[in-house]
């Protein structure tokens, strides 16, 4: 700024000595002009003055404008600076998160894929288990089951499947042992197995309800009891008006039409025409219960009053009355509908067969059993093989127990006392 004063000062006194040398000549020369000379050298040099003290602000301003511009250019830079790091801060903190997520990923599906891989490896030590079976000693006896309802498992522990159940006292006549305190029986033509902790040699004993007392003396009262109608005996075939000449009764009950658990009790009338039950034990019908109007695989046993066909076998005849057929493997009881043999015992060999699908007599339930002698009409689809044979579960329309039970059946039927059997639910024993 300095410099710039100094020279502005040394251009005003140059003007001002050379404005004064044209002065004197003038002056000289023309003698009364001199007023008019100095006249114009001062306004001259006013004007010089005013224009270069112009030129300097102007060149002043520019430098200024310059100076502002270049501030706003290295702000600008200075802000686009701080602006680039930030975004690179934000990409990079993107790539990281991106880069655990990944982590993330890659352990989730290691701990899946770990987890699927023991999943695959114990069902691996399932099937092996259950393909090895379990390793069973010998035993035998009759038990009860002890608890409200008991699964029956496919071997011998609860990672086995679930067959079914069986209710309380259930009868099971034991075929083996485990070393871990299961029990092996004969369950629906399989092996089933159940815990020794829910059965006992001895039934449990049920609680009945006490009967209501009103007061007074309870022989008194008693005494006042109404007795029951017709036979002092009290069985419930006593009522029973369409028995015709039957002088025995095989009675298979539930307490349900949909349940497949029940009881067979069977009855022979005296000479003095008095019925007297002879046996009583749990039975097993259709998986479906009863129906009064059986259609072919409905799972369901046929209610109703039947007669009693042949009884058959593969291990012998067991002592019965009955017309008795040895079993073979080519021996079929025809359950096609729409075969002419339909519902009728067969030679799978037969020349005339014309059916496609037939059940076989050696059936391991069948090596005991007898003909209920149902749809003997042959009406296709009403339903075909209505047995009464060995079982301890469920059937698909058949009646099944246990064996010793079914052999002393087969030998108390007598033939020449015409027996039948009556099915049905309790509620339905007033049809009869």
């Amino acid at each position: 700024m300095k410099f710039k004063r100094i020279m502005l000062g040394l251009t005003v006194l140059m003007l001002v000595m050379v404005l004064a040398g044209c002065g004197e000549s003038a002056e000289e020369e023309n003698g009364g002009i001199e007023v008019k000379e100095e006249k114009t050298s001062k306004l001259d040099v006013a004007e010089i003055k005013e224009r270069t003290e112009k030129e300097q602000e102007d060149k002043k301003e520019d430098e200024d404008g310059k100076k502002e511009k270049k501030i706003e250019a290295d702000q600008k830079e200075n802000a686009e600076g701080k602006i680039e790091p930030i975004k690179e801060g934000k990409e990079t903190q993107k790539k990281e998160k991106t880069e655990e997520v990944k982590k993330n990923t890659s352990k989730k599906d290691t701990e899946t894929t770990s987890k699927a891989d023991g999943k695959k490896n114990e069902e691996k030590k399932t099937e092996k288990k259950e393909a090895r079976g379990p390793q069973v000693s010998s035993a035998s006896g009759t038990y009860y089951v002890t608890a409200p309802s008991l699964n029956v498992r496919s071997g011998d522990g609860t990672s086995y499947s679930a067959l079914g159940s069986i209710p309380l006292n259930h009868e099971v006549n034991v075929t083996g042992k485990t070393s871990n305190g299961w029990y092996q029986f004969d369950y629906d033509g399989k092996q089933g197995y159940v815990s020794g902790n829910y059965l006992s040699d001895k039934k449990v004993a049920t609680t009945k309800p006490k009967e209501s007392n009103t007061g007074g003396n309870n022989k008194k009262d008693s005494a006042k009891q109404e007795k029951p109608k017709g036979n002092t005996n009290n069985n419930v075939v006593d009522d029973m008006k369409n028995l015709g000449n039957s002088q025995q009764v095989i009675l298979v009950t539930t307490k349900g039409s949909s349940t497949s658990s029940g009881q067979v009790r069977t009855y022979e009338k005296d000479s003095n025409g008095k019925w007297n039950q002879v046996l009583q034990a749990t039975a097993y019908i259709g998986k479906n219960g009863f129906s009064s109007n059986k259609v072919e695989g409905d799972g369901k046993s046929p209610t109703g009053k039947y007669t009693i066909g042949s009884a058959f076998g593969y291990q012998g005849n067991p002592g019965t009355k009955l017309n008795f057929k040895s079993s073979t493997s080519n021996d079929v009881w025809v359950d096609d509908s729409n075969s002419k043999y339909y519902n009728t015992w067969q030679k799978n060999d037969s020349a005339n067969k014309d059916w496609n699908s037939a059940e076989d007599m050696t059936h391991r339930l069948y090596n005991y059993g007898f003909v209920i002698n149902y749809n003997t009409a042959q009406t296709p689809g009403k339903g075909s093989a209505i047995f009464m044979h060995v079982g301890n579960s469920y059937t698909l329309g058949c009646t099944a127990m246990n064996q010793s039970n079914l052999i002393s059946i087969m030998q108390w039927i007598d033939p020449a006392k015409s027996p039948v059997v009556i099915q049905t639910p309790e509620s339905g024993l007033g049809n009869y």
